[in-house]
């Protein structure tokens, strides 16, 4: 078989019907995933060993993102054990526990060693969550959250991925919010979120925590009369201070995809 370079050559192996047990809406978005490196085939429960062989042995590294993700993890991983993790703490407002400095995120608690290694009283730290919170305790914590809310794309950085975020996060995770009734009780209760917004008005506004120096504000509309359901995510203005824009990004992106599972398992 020749290289897998397209998300058809992966849908070909789908069984198309979109059954959303991957945790993905459609096998075409599954595919696109797989693709790009975000998923892995054996990720659909209806493929074969066989496929599974077949087409992971052969996806391209450049179009792997999981790969880079990692490439960019072992990097990030290198520099915090350069840093003085007392210095970090101090700057980060947290404490070193142990030798390892103490990171809340979503409610739970990470450590990271001086060889810069992730743990958690929880699972593996994913890339997505890794790389932002490596980065994070490399260059974060600069200045305090204001209250002030502001789009995505109204951050400094944001009008060039704006789109993407359009697309991948908030579209996605408005369409997990119109078909699960029930998802924000359930991120409320598992990741320790707060009610908030301020002065923007909604049916639904939730405080969460990603990383002590990034607030993520999200506010859903639902649908009325004449009026789709929308759903908005907002920073703190001093997000990019805090925390670069590609790698804000990321953790949203990671965030709907965990969001999309909690929303499967509840279902």
């Amino acid at each position: 078989m020749s290289n897998v370079t397209s998300i058809l050559d992966i849908l070909k192996h789908l069984p198309k019907t979109n059954c959303r047990q991957c945790g993905v809406k459609t096998c075409m978005a599954f595919a696109d995933a797989v693709i790009k490196g975000l998923r892995r085939i054996e990720e659909c429960p209806h493929v074969s060993a066989e496929t599974i062989a077949l087409v992971g042995g052969n996806i391209q590294e450049r179009a792997s993102i999981e790969r880079e993700q990692e490439k960019a993890v072992a990097y990030l991983k290198g520099e915090v054990a350069r840093a003085d993790l007392n210095a970090a703490a101090e700057r980060l407002d947290t404490s070193v526990v142990g030798g390892r400095l103490l990171i809340r995120s979503l409610g739970k608690e990470f450590y990271i060693g001086a060889d810069g290694e992730l743990s958690s009283q929880c699972h593996t730290v994913m890339p997505w969550l890794a790389i932002p919170m490596l980065s994070y305790v490399l260059t974060g914590g600069t200045k305090k959250p204001t209250g002030k809310w502001v789009a995505f794309e109204e951050l400094s950085g944001g009008r060039k991925w704006a789109r993407l975020f359009g697309q991948r996060c908030e579209k996605d995770f408005k369409e997990l919010a119109d078909g699960h009734p029930g998802l924000f009780g359930d991120v409320t209760a598992i990741f320790s979120g707060t009610a908030g917004g301020g002065d923007i008005k909604a049916d639904v506004s939730l405080v969460l925590s990603p990383l002590p120096g990034l607030p993520l504000l999200i506010c859903y509309w639902m649908k009325e009369d004449d009026f789709e359901s929308k759903l908005k995510l907002y920073f703190d203005a001093t997000a990019e201070d805090n925390l670069n824009i590609e790698y804000i990004y990321t953790l949203c992106v990671g965030l709907v995809m965990m969001f999309g599972k909690i929303a499967l398992r509840h279902k």
